[in-house]
């Protein structure tokens, strides 16, 4: 299993969280993409996808909210399909 350390949210997800919060509204998981994008010299908090996106994934399973305020979400990933290697180097989750 990946695991990966110091995740940030871009802007755009902090305002779809303000805007579910000011609503009221629920908070639904669509997919978890991965790419072998580069940051370079990017921010972050300006991106509104992945750098170079190369696989997404269906949630598999009902999104869970942990103790300490963060979200456990599942998603399978299954190589069978992948034509072209890769470097999975991001990672983003949709809402």
């Amino acid at each position: 299993m990946a695991n990966f350390h110091g995740h940030q949210m871009p802007q755009s997800a902090r305002n779809l969280m303000a805007k579910l919060i000011a609503t009221q509204r629920p908070l639904v998981y669509t997919s978890v993409k991965v790419g072998d994008g580069v940051l370079g010299g990017k921010l972050i908090s300006g991106l509104t996808d992945l750098i170079s996106f190369q696989k997404s994934f269906s949630i598999s399973a009902t999104p869970t909210r942990s103790g300490d305020g963060r979200w456990n979400v599942t998603a399978i990933f299954n190589n069978g399909d992948i034509a072209q290697d890769f470097w999975w180097r991001e990672w983003g989750v949709y809402a």
